[in-house]
């Protein structure tokens, strides 16, 4: 199923200026200065050229995708890797914090889309002020700093301060999909988003 792709808005051409290797990254090559000057020009424009094609490959991919409003399921297979936890039994496979390793692309376009629903619920002011996780210029120590200025102020008030702590274990596995998908729709995103979320979740 594809979206509206005049509502849309696109990605613009990719930064081609990223790093690359030069004279001073290449010290590790046990050549003579000539022969290390060949070498590192002939990569430079190697890698030059090819960060280009790359870059534009991936901007239309992108683009295509958003216009579809898809997310390939082959970016959502994740080679998982078992860390232990400290002072654990290793037999139990509670004591082992999975961590997984996905798609490079698909992580981009993640980022790609995170982005975009930031600067949506920014721009509809639907996050509460007091909600400090995965915000840029919400740090937990500033949500700290706020919880002990009103624990402050009401002690100077002479009232009494509660506080609950609420701990979710597994919150991300035990989402009820087709709920949040329901409450993304009703916040009136992008038709574009809500599929792309769909095919995501």
């Amino acid at each position: 199923m594809s979206t509206d792709s005049s509502a849309v808005p696109p990605l613009k051409p990719l930064n081609y200026n990223l790093p690359i290797l030069t004279k001073s990254g290449a010290r590790s090559y046990s050549l003579n200065p000539d022969q290390l000057r060949v070498k590192t020009e002939l990569r430079h424009r190697c890698y030059d050229s090819s960060q280009k094609r790359i870059l534009t490959f991936l901007t239309q991919t992108f683009n295509h995708l958003l216009r579809m409003g898809y997310f390939p399921y082959s970016w959502k297979r994740a080679t998982v890797i078992p860390i232990p936890k400290p002072n654990k039994q290793p037999m139990d496979s509670n004591s082992y914090r999975p961590i997984s390793l996905l798609n490079i692309v698909g992580k981009l376009f993640e980022r790609i889309m995170a982005s975009r629903l930031t600067a949506f619920f920014n721009q509809k002011h639907l996050l509460p002020h007091e909600q400090f996780g995965f915000r840029k210029k919400h740090r937990t120590f500033s949500q700290l700093a706020r919880i002990s200025d009103y624990i402050s102020n009401g002690y100077n008030l002479h009232k009494h301060i509660s506080m609950v702590s609420l701990n979710i274990e597994k919150a991300y596995d035990t989402v009820w999909i087709y709920g949040l998908l329901y409450k993304i729709i009703s916040l009136k995103l992008p038709t574009y988003l809500i599929y792309i979320l769909r095919a995501f979740l």
